[in-house]
């Protein structure tokens, strides 16, 4: 019985994430960044990203989401990155990673005020004159995509490929934090 109560919920579940996509289609042309976080199930919570500890599942959940949230399917699918991964796990090099995006959430403002409402198909639509109904948010992330290594002299590569920007915003300057040696290292573009 157990099982079947299982199945049936694991079922609606996926049938609800699949449905989710499409929630947001009617907001896409007011959206400055194509990115609508409310088409995705935040599990990560992108919204307050991290400061400290972006662990290789965490920046993998972050990229996901945002890569199913993106309207014009900018970034490719997380199995590149996993893809990657095993190159580096089979070549004894640790791939990094970067991730900088915009992105919109539907502001609770615009809710409380009717300016969007959930119409009668289960989507978000926005009233005909509302504006501003989205709060803007910014990600910029460098993580590993191995997420253990064996070696004992790790060699950490960043790849151009492996480098996702969604925004007009360039790199300047890569900084990390060695956490053995306690400084931080630069990296030139």
């Amino acid at each position: 019985m157990k099982i079947k109560i299982t199945l049936f919920l694991s079922i609606i579940f996926s049938f609800s994430l699949f449905a989710q996509e499409d929630n947001c289609i009617l907001l896409k042309e007011k959206s400055k960044t194509k990115i609508i976080y409310d088409r995705v199930f935040g599990i990560s919570n992108a919204t307050s990203i991290k400061k400290e500890d972006v662990s290789t599942n965490y920046f993998y959940q972050v990229y996901h989401e945002i890569q199913r949230a993106d309207f014009l399917e900018r970034l490719p699918k997380l199995e590149k990155l996993k893809e990657n991964a095993n190159k580096g796990f089979a070549q004894n090099v640790i791939p990094l990673s970067i991730l900088i995006s915009d992105f919109e959430k539907i502001s609770q403002k615009s809710i409380d005020n009717n300016l969007v409402y959930i119409n009668a198909n289960q989507q978000f639509e926005a009233k005909l004159n509302a504006t501003d109904i989205f709060d803007d948010y910014h990600i910029n992330l460098i993580a590993s995509t191995l997420s253990k290594s064996d070696s004992k002299n790790a060699t950490f590569i960043l790849k151009d490929d492996m480098i996702f920007n969604t925004t007009s915003r360039k790199i300047e300057t890569i900084s990390f934090l060695i956490n053995n040696e306690n400084q931080w290292r630069t990296i030139p573009i």
